[in-house]
């Protein structure tokens, strides 16, 4: 038994022990009460330690599948919004143009513009002015 070293000197030492006294079966039933002992102390010390890391790496799966299934969705919507602001642009350019293309129209009636002519066909000179 002391050549395997497989043992630790406590059983070994705890054997020798249990058959100095004739109460080998006593002595090994102590062994398998601590061995059994120190294995629950191990798998509570062990569960302890993986208990928070499960927690974080479980926590940082379902982070990446909500960023994952919400990312494509911001980006539609920043897509719509840049198409908005561009339509929005092109109104104001035509709107502004509607309105320059009425001051030239405005401004140039004396010169056959749809004004002029309007006020030609009553009577009224407005280049005369």
């Amino acid at each position: 038994m002391e050549n395997s070293q497989v043992f630790t000197p406590l059983c070994i030492q705890l054997v020798r022990t249990g058959e100095a006294s004739g109460a080998l079966d006593q002595m090994l039933q102590n062994l398998a009460d601590y061995h059994s002992e120190k294995t629950h102390q191990l798998a509570e010390n062990l569960t302890s330690l993986l208990e928070p890391m499960l927690l974080v790496v479980t926590g940082t799966i379902i982070g990446t599948l909500v960023v994952a299934m919400y990312l494509p969705i911001f980006h539609w919507g920043m897509r719509l919004a840049e198409r908005d602001k561009r339509w929005r642009r092109k109104r104001q350019r035509e709107a502004l143009q509607a309105v320059e293309h009425a001051v030239l129209l405005f401004l140039h009636a004396d010169k056959g513009g749809a004004f002029g002519q309007l006020f030609q066909a009553r009577g009224t000179d407005v280049g005369a002015r």
